[in-house]
């Protein structure tokens, strides 16, 4: 109870002398040279409160929770870094600065074995140590990844590939998770919400992703059964932070497909050599012009997009903390298509279609983000309270009026005709218009408290409460018109007004609140912590269709006793934990849900609901006296009150009601190490099984007077008398995301004796899509998109490294910390990927009916990539 007064009185006299008090501050010449770094293990995993000192001077520092420090060292003399950690062994690093240096030294400490004596040495040691164990499975994965990692998209969903994510389309930075949509997937800046636009799709009107991947300092991803702290989706969690650098630092990038740059620095520095301010900003401008011209669409591509980002932090008081965070970008995407020529099919049955184009295409997407946070911890970090509010607009518009006119046939395969390769026998023609003015704005605001509470060291107890406002408005006016046998034909026999296909004009105006609050309790038990538990629970009320839904969720962790093997020279000691989680895991609606594809906005729509049930083994080993580590989930999540949807390149198509249930079930594989010394690599493999059952999806099924279904399949009942119709269920079909088998690796390689010449390779493995003709319950989800295949590879070689080069004191290349070009070879099979099919209606000889065909939306193929990397 003392403890609890201690605080409360604690609190209170902080919030009345806040504002009054100040803590001093030291002002820094700019001219003394300095350190700075981050100590981590192996995994990179930040090592907080490392000892750090220079031997030959009374400069000393601490690491902060994210294992960064700054440290000012003597001018002209040689300063001897020292690194202390109890059950670490100690570690030494020289460096002999002129006035104004600055020298980034990073280090990885090993843990000591019982057999082992302490020991100083320069290189760093790929060794690693038993921490505590989490319950929670939210993994962390080194964001410095990206910066090599060869990628048409720049952002971190490659980097997802290591725990299964699928994504089947380059050009687009939107992933499903075990069978979920795009839209089911959470993803935190800084603790702050990031929401996707409404009115995309296709990747090449994408642009950039939120996350700028110069700023990130790490990376957490869960891919199912997350803890209560995280919201309300079904599916996925990634939690990114930004930097809070403690020195003055940025980069430079430049490639064909575009530039970024970012600055970060610290001032006003306090007696203890720490930061009251720092501050990184980032900008980047991307066009993807070059990357559209190997599409199988030509025309005039002017894609460009523009993002400008950043976070400040400022120490209020030794224990406040003030945290603001700001972004605006804009997407603008202009195309003028001239004319298109997709070949399909087998050698037996080789097809063509070609279209020529009028009209054009110009979409823009504006969005502005700013948040901003108040955080107090208390002495010894037993409490901490953090106050939020942030503010989410986007203004979205789609216009386009593109006229084709085409022509499908087989294609010549005579290898002695003149005419081999050419359209041989037209099978069909026609025309269509696609028209669309569509406008969209959002504004969402945030205000939210979350607190986290350290009892007994034992025992840490987390609660948030959180309002949300939403005001949305939506204009949809879109038309289709195919001109082709069987469409578009008058309403009536007296009437000249024309039906089309497909015809939506709508609007709908929303404005609407959600609270939502969660509390959760983590315990470690045992005398060596080798049990936790995490259990919580959400709550989320919506003021529109006056839902309360309510998320209970656990998570165990468990790290059995393993024997200590007697070798001292094994780079890691063998550790396994065993892991469970369950809990409720329910979406309420966003507005892309309720919008059925007639325009109808559905505000009764429930929360959709899911049960997480997964089983985890992590277990670290040693192969090739390195250390490596294998994750394995086995999963199952049974679904309720889904709101189906179709899948269309990247739009999702939802139906707007609450008229599905189903299942989704599989496991993943993972397994990081150092393949290569010195250098990390992974490799993923996931297998899925994912259902669901729509309500009321019968089909009418034609039957002949034997009793015979009358179907194409069975060419001997073709054209024979309808005797009667009768309703057939179509029960379970794949979800839209079913992806049974998705492999991903990613490996790196270095010339033998020159680390600065290396190979980075990402390649990705995964069976196709499920599809169907549009509008055919019988035959939804009935097909399958070929597999998807991709290689993509780079080579880099460091062409500025000063800290290796004896440089004059005024040499223009101190300046710069490194210098790195690199050339990447994008789909280097060259492997002719498919994204979706557009349906073609046609005449078929041998029945005399008319068909459609399912011809294929191809992605890009084979391209040459350069890029530049400047850090200073």
């Amino acid at each position: 109870m003392k403890f609890y007064l201690q605080e409360i009185s604690l609190i209170l006299s902080l919030l009345i002398g806040c504002l009054i008090y100040q803590q001093p501050v030291v002002a820094q010449s700019g001219e003394d040279p300095y350190v700075y770094g981050q100590v981590t293990d192996v995994y990179g995993q930040p090592l907080a409160g490392v000892s750090i000192r220079d031997a030959n001077s009374r400069h000393r520092t601490i690491s902060d929770a994210n294992g960064n420090y700054t440290m000012r060292v003597m001018e002209g003399l040689t300063a001897v870094i020292q690194f202390r950690m109890t059950g670490y062994r100690n570690e030494d690093r020289s460096a002999r600065l002129r006035q104004g240096d600055v020298r980034e030294i990073n280090v990885q400490l090993e843990s000591l074995n019982k057999d082992q004596a302490p020991s100083n040495q320069l290189p760093t040691v790929d060794i690693t140590t038993r921490q505590v164990v989490r319950a929670s499975n939210v993994a962390k994965i080194d964001p410095r990844l990206v910066e090599v990692m060869p990628s048409v998209s720049g952002g971190l969903t490659p980097l997802l590939r290591a725990f299964g994510v699928q994504s089947n389309n380059e050009l687009s930075s939107a992933y499903s998770v075990r069978g979920g949509s795009f839209d089911e997937n959470l993803v935190y800046v800084n603790d702050f919400e990031v929401f996707r636009p409404f009115l995309l799709r296709s990747g090449q009107q994408e642009g950039l992703s939120f996350i700028n991947p110069d700023m990130v300092s790490s990376v957490s991803f869960s891919a199912g059964g997350f803890e209560a702290k995280y919201g309300d989706k079904m599916s996925s969690v990634l939690d990114v932070k930004y930097k809070k650098p403690q020195a003055t630092h940025g980069s430079f990038a430049a490639s064909l497909l575009g530039v970024s740059a970012h600055i970060e620095g610290a001032a006003w520095r306090d007696t203890f050599d720490v930061a009251r301010l720092t501050y990184i900003f980032g900008v980047r401008q991307r066009s993807n012009r070059y990357l559209f011209n190997s599409l199988p669409t030509k025309g005039q591509y002017a894609p460009s997009a523009t993002d400008v980002q950043g976070f400040v932090t400022l120490q209020l008081h030794k224990h406040w903390q003030l945290q603001l965070i700001g972004n605006f970008s804009e997407n603008d995407f202009r195309f003028e298509p001239v004319e298109s020529e997709t070949s399909f099919g087998t050698f037996n049955t080789s097809l063509k279609l070609r279209v020529g184009f009028v009209g054009k295409e110009r979409d823009r997407y504006r969005t502005a983000m700013g948040g901003t946070a108040l955080v107090y911890t208390s002495p010894y970090d037993r409490l901490t309270l953090k106050l939020m509010g942030s503010y989410y607009q986007t203004a979205e518009q789609e216009a386009f009026d593109i006229v084709g006119s085409y022509y499908i046939g087989e294609v010549d395969k005579n290898f002695s005709s003149g005419s081999f390769g050419d359209i041989a026998n037209v099978l069909g023609v026609g025309a269509y218009q696609d028209w669309a003015r569509n406008r969209l704005h959002a504004k969402i605001v945030n205000v939210g408290h979350r607190g986290y509470l350290n009892l007994f060291k034992r025992q840490l107890v987390s609660w948030g409460v959180n309002w949300q406002q939403e005001r949305i408005n939506d204009q949809l006016d879109e038309w289709y018109r195919l001109d082709s046998a069987g469409y578009n034909i008058p309403l009536a026999a007296a009437s000249n007004q024309i039906v089309f296909r497909e015809n939506l004009n709508a609007q709908a105006e929303i404005h609407s609140n959600r609270y939502t609050a969660f509390v959760q309790d983590e315990w470690n038990i045992g005398a060596k912590k080798n049990l936790s538990i995490i259990a919580g629970a959400r709550l989320n009320y919506w003021d529109l269709n006056r839902e309360l839904v309510i998320s209970p969720r656990l998570q165990i962790a468990y790290r059995p006793r393993l024997p200590i093997a007697a070798d001292s020279t094994k780079a890691v000691q063998n550790d396994l934990v065993l892991r469970l989680t369950a809990g409720a895991y329910h979406q309420p609606a966003f507005f892309r849900e309720m919008r059925s594809p007639q325009g109808v906005v559905n505000t009764d729509l429930k929360a959709q609901k899911s049960y997480h049930l997964t089983g985890g083994i992590d277990y670290t080993f040693n192969m090739f006296n390195r250390p490596f580590k294998l994750s394995t989930e086995l999963y199952y999540k049974r679904m309720y009150d889904l709101v189906s949807y179709d899948l269309d390149n990247m739009l999702l198509r939802y139906s707007g009601q609450n008229n599905a249930e189903g299942y989704a079930g599989g496991i993943d594989l993972r397994l990081f190490g150092q393949f290569v010394a010195g250098v990390d690599s992974w490799v993923s493999l996931s297998i899925l099984r994912s259902r669901e059952n729509l309500r009321g999806d019968s089909y009418q099924q034609a039957f002949n007077a034997e009793g015979r279904p009358i179907t194409l399949a069975d060419t001997s009942t073709i054209g024979d008398p309808i005797a009667y119709y009768q309703a057939v269920e179509v029960g379970s079909v794949p979800r839209p995301t079913d992806q049974t088998v998705n492999f991903s690796l990613f490996f790196q390689d270095y010339l033998p004796n020159n680390k600065n010449f290396k190979m980075h390779l990402l390649m990705t493995v995964g069976t196709g899509f499920p599809f169907g003709p549009p509008g055919s319950a019988r035959y939804r989800n009935a097909f399958r998109i070929p597999p998807y295949r991709r290689v993509d590879i780079g080579f880099s070689a460091l062409l500025l490294d000063p800290h290796k080069r004896d440089l004059p004191a005024k040499s223009i290349w101190r300046a710069f910390d490194s210098i790195w070009a690199s050339v990447e070879v994008f789909n280097l099979l060259g492997v002719q990927n498919t994204v979706s099919y557009t349906w073609v209606k046609a005449i078929s000889r041998d029945v005399g009916q008319e068909v459609y065909y399912a011809v294929p939306n191809y992605l890009t193929a084979r391209l040459l990539n350069a890029k530049v990397l400047v850090k200073f």
